[in-house]
């Protein structure tokens, strides 16, 4: 009770929300999100592949349609636009990927240190 009663001093806006001070988040286990996760990186090469290929054949048919030259006009630059465009998002998804893991590194580091800055005293 007494951390409660501190967060809700310290942070204000917590009195607005009626929530435990330990989120959620923590309790979880560890390899329900890593499971979930594992299974998200597996959907995601597919759709972020067709999403890269889409997105680079637009660019070059729009190139196209402002030059007003044909569509399909060589159509080599139309798989060098789509093979780029899958290599793009790709990787965007992959640095996104890599994002978050670190900010859940960061976060865990900062809930440690809070944990041992505001409740070891109590104990």
């Amino acid at each position: 009770m007494c951390r409660q009663i501190y967060w809700c001093v310290k942070y204000p806006n917590w009195l607005l929300v009626d929530r435990p001070v330990r989120t959620q988040l923590h309790t979880e286990s560890p390899t329900k999100s890593r499971r979930a996760q594992r299974e998200r990186e597996e959907e995601m090469p597919a759709s972020a592949t067709v999403i890269g290929a889409l997105l680079g054949l637009g660019t070059q048919m729009y190139s196209n349609a402002l030059r007003k030259l044909p569509y399909m006009r060589h159509p080599w630059e139309h798989v060098l636009g789509m093979g780029l465009g899958v290599v793009f998002v790709n990787q965007l998804v992959k640095w996104d990927a890599k994002l978050q893991e670190d900010l859940d590194k960061m976060l865990e580091k900062a809930k440690a240190a809070n944990e041992r800055r505001y409740f070891e005293d109590e104990d």
